[in-house]
């Protein structure tokens, strides 16, 4: 589908040609209480077609070289299912930014991995999550969306002062003491709404501001459930949609090289409130990585009058 994302995917292109490359993960066996993630990647790929390719800012994402690359071929064991991903990641991140859609969260464990295999040092990771995912059994299983962080944390090349967990609403008691031995670096709901967004990003990107090679990762469950009810396991008092928007927005001024966004289950959602949310961080994640790689100014939008005047 030529519309798919903001009417910028390019099936013609090459991978080693790309800015960007974007594939599914359409597996939710993982998760532990609702599921329908995986039906995500071709409900965003459907409505991403309708999102224009101007954002709300008057920003444009034109010139951006897209290429869908489909969906990973799952199992219903998680472990092929991440080594399937990490394969394909690894395929891409010599030349493109990679943007992963879940799929429950551990999907991500595939593409963190694999990012930190590739670039080695100076790594890190912002973990935008409701759930810590820090214990080392979830439901007595070692690889599933509750577990996460805690299998991507025994990657070498990832250190915990590198790693930040934003925007959690509870915790296991296991989970708080591997963060006090670990330091572990984490802001929770009520920090966000006693501090203002606005402090804690500045504090993210003053921590990741030297760290060269960024994964962010975003599980929609870290949105309040009023903007976004369409995920497996929601928790009440998440930031809002436009604080999402905003936190993407600020992260320009670090070095992302690779996003993913997962647990939409669009079969939950009352209208279709929680994919069109999800397209629209897609667009900032289009947006973040088009900044990082050719500056702030390359955004800007250009009037067909003003391209008359310059020939």
């Amino acid at each position: 589908m030529e519309n798919m994302w903001y009417r910028l995917n390019n099936e013609k292109l090459e991978i080693k040609d790309c800015d960007i490359c974007i594939f599914g993960v359409p597996y939710d066996e993982a998760a532990s209480f609702e599921w329908g993630a995986s039906l995500a990647p071709v409900v965003l790929r459907k409505m991403s077609s309708w999102m224009p390719e101007v954002l709300e800012t008057g920003e444009s994402l034109i010139g951006l070289k897209i290429k869908d690359l489909g969906d990973v071929m799952v199992s219903k064991n998680p472990v092929t299912t991440q080594k399937r991903t990490y394969k394909l990641m690894k395929k891409v991140l010599p030349h493109a930014v990679p943007i992963i859609i879940g799929g429950d969260h551990s999907i991500s464990i595939g593409t963190i991995n694999a990012f930190c295999d590739h670039y080695k040092k100076s790594v890190g990771l912002i973990y935008i999550d409701t759930h810590a995912d820090l214990c080392d059994r979830w439901h007595g299983e070692k690889y599933s969306h509750g577990n996460v962080m805690r299998r991507v944390l025994e990657n070498k090349h990832l250190k915990p002062e590198n790693v930040v967990i934003f925007g959690v609403g509870s915790f296991e008691t296991e989970e708080m003491e591997y963060i006090k031995k670990h330091r572990i670096k984490f802001y929770n709901d009520h920090h966000v709404h006693k501090q203002g967004l606005e402090n804690i990003a500045k504090k993210i990107i003053k921590q990741f501001k030297n760290i060269k090679n960024i994964y962010l990762s975003f599980d929609i469950d870290a949105i309040d459930p009023a903007f976004a009810p369409a995920t497996g396991l929601p928790d009440a008092g998440g930031i809002s949609s436009r604080e999402a928007i905003e936190l993407i927005k600020m992260f320009r001024a670090i070095n992302i090289k690779a996003l993913d966004l997962t647990e939409i289950a669009p079969n939950l959602d009352v209208t279709t409130i929680t994919p069109f949310l999800g397209c629209k961080l897609i667009g900032e994640y289009f947006a973040l990585v088009k900044a990082v790689k050719y500056g702030e100014k390359s955004l800007k939008f250009k009037y067909a009058s003003d391209t008359a005047k310059n020939h």
